[in-house]
């Protein structure tokens, strides 16, 4: 791909639509979307060896078929209990494997994909009207201007600190690499590129990624797109008949992440070098946990 075009465009605005263009045109063209059909889930703990034990067991089992004498009844139950026995070793496996050295929520998530633990309540039938949810959302119960004032000014009068300003700088193509690796997210936001379309072919992609990061750093500019984020409202209790009922969650596209990690690594970094916050505040920082 070249990104001549990318890197010369004015505003990061257009660099991110020329970036999603691309990626879609690349993968419309080399892995386009097309049905399938699947009769149940791919169990995670098959491999190449199990289905050949598998179809060995198949073959005996045909040809006992073909000529039911006793030999051929004792080869297939031999192939029958080794492929048995091998399909319940890499269930063990994997669960061992899933378990050990987890979190507890880890843990947990697991053990739900087994059927074990608290079940997901049923679908409930939804009497409640979206705009109503909308507009509970996105309505907020005013600042008092006053309180705001006082706030403002008590903020002005205190004395400044002898510290040198902060300034946002350029962001090295390995860091971006490591940020976008250690994200786990796999919602996908508005402009439909999740997590694995950018890891496949993240190589190629690296350039135009890096150069979009630091042209918003140094621009002071967040791109639209990446503003943009799908509210889904989450029942609070099982059958929700009012909108307070719901809390929302925003998806947000996935390489907003990216730059919003940058961010705060560097304001993190001159905010705690320079002692910036009060010893009394504990949230949201290393190593303050209760």
């Amino acid at each position: 791909v070249d990104w001549d075009q990318l890197i010369s465009s004015p505003s990061v605005d257009e660099k991110v639509h020329i970036f999603n263009e691309v990626v879609h045109g690349l993968y419309d063209t080399h892995a386009p979307i097309r049905k399938i059909k699947l009769k149940r889930p791919l169990a995670p703990w098959m491999t190449e060896g199990i289905r050949m034990a598998m179809r060995r067991r198949d073959r005996a089992f045909r040809k006992f078929r073909r000529n039911r004498c006793d030999d051929n009844w004792t080869k297939f139950k031999v192939s029958r209990n080794r492929c048995n026995q091998m399909i319940r070793n890499a269930k063990r496996r994997h669960i061992l494997e899933n378990i050990n050295s987890a979190s507890p929520a880890d843990i947990w998530k697991f053990l739900g994909t087994l059927g074990i633990g608290r079940q997901r309540h049923p679908d409930f039938q939804a009497t409640i009207n979206l705009n109503g949810i909308n507009f509970h959302f996105s309505s907020a119960t005013p600042l008092n201007n006053q309180t705001k004032c006082r706030t403002l000014n008590y903020l002005n009068g205190l004395s400044r600190l002898n510290v040198d300003s902060f300034e946002f700088s350029s962001v090295a193509v390995d860091e971006i690499k490591n940020i976008i690796l250690s994200i786990k997210s796999n919602a996908v936001g508005c402009d439909n590129i999740s997590r694995r379309i950018i890891v496949t072919i993240l190589d190629y992609l690296l350039p135009a990624i890096w150069h979009i990061t630091n042209f918003s750093l140094s621009s002071g500019s967040f791109p639209s797109l990446w503003r943009k984020a799908y509210v889904i409202p989450l029942p609070k209790i099982p059958n929700p008949t009012l909108p307070n009922h719901f809390r929302p969650i925003s998806i947000l596209p996935f390489l907003s992440k990216v730059i919003k990690a940058c961010v705060h690594k560097q304001l993190s970094q001159f905010i705690f070098r320079n002692n910036l916050l009060s010893p009394y505040q504990s949230g949201f920082r290393p190593g303050q946990s209760t």
